[in-house]
């Protein structure tokens, strides 16, 4: 009988799970329908159900008659599958979010909340703290306080902060290790600096540039200390 029925339920995306009671002629067949899970939990539990029903009650007969006294295990064993089949609907729907998720993220080739410029990925922090401190949370996100290589490259990053009026940012230049050598802290070269008129002039050991000072949006030296926003880089 038990051949007769896998051979008529071989086929689509069905699986029949018997479980044997106390009599070996007496079988418990649950179906559990392992179709794409855009059901909800309940929805899952309830075509469980009526799947076990129609079993019943059509020409398979998969659920025999049983003693009253094996009815209540029969029943918990039933639901206890159910339960497992729609956790395990649970997961599917889960792990397929993440996995969509993580395609919406990287559709770029930047995270999520990362925006792309030329072969970098550039982020604001509205959050003001020092440079150093800055920097630091830069290189939590695997990145750098940003680098600045040409005009264009600077209109755009500029644009990250057009949200939060252009305040004073800071970016990955200093010369604190010696006076008026000028480095990126991602230790690419410092060839472009459109510097504000007069500066840098280290006024009271400013080591450290900010952005969008002025009018003109244009770099100043300002003392490390200082607590600003902060623009975060790294390579795509």
């Amino acid at each position: 009988m038990l051949t007769h029925i896998l051979g008529l339920l071989s086929s689509g995306n069905q699986i029949i799970r018997p479980l044997t009671s106390r009599k070996p002629q007496k079988w418990l067949c649950v179906l559990l329908i392992l179709q794409p899970c855009t059901c909800s939990v309940h929805e899952y539990i309830n075509t469980g159900v009526r799947a076990v029903h129609n079993l019943h009650t059509g020409r398979l007969k998969l659920l025999a008659d049983t003693e009253k006294r094996e009815r209540p295990s029969i029943k918990r064993d039933t639901m206890k599958l159910l339960v497992v089949s729609a956790l395990l609907c649970g997961l599917m729907v889960l792990t397929t979010a993440a996995s969509n998720s993580h395609l919406v993220k990287r559709s770029n080739g930047c995270p999520l909340g990362w925006t792309r410029i030329s072969e970098r990925c550039f982020r604001f922090v509205p959050t003001a703290m020092s440079w150093a401190r800055a920097e630091r949370n830069c290189l939590s996100m695997g990145a750098n306080l940003a680098s600045v290589h040409s005009y264009s490259e600077y209109q755009m990053i500029q644009s990250l902060t057009a949200h939060h009026g252009y305040p004073q940012t800071w970016i990955g230049g200093t010369d604190a290790p010696e006076e008026g050598i000028w480095l990126w802290s991602d230790g690419t070269s410092f060839h472009y600096s459109p510097w504000c008129p007069g500066e840098p002039n280290n006024h009271v050991n400013q080591h450290c540039i900010q952005m969008n000072d002025k009018d003109s949006k244009c770099w100043d030296d300002m003392g490390c200390d200082r607590h600003l926003p902060s623009v975060c880089a790294k390579k795509v």
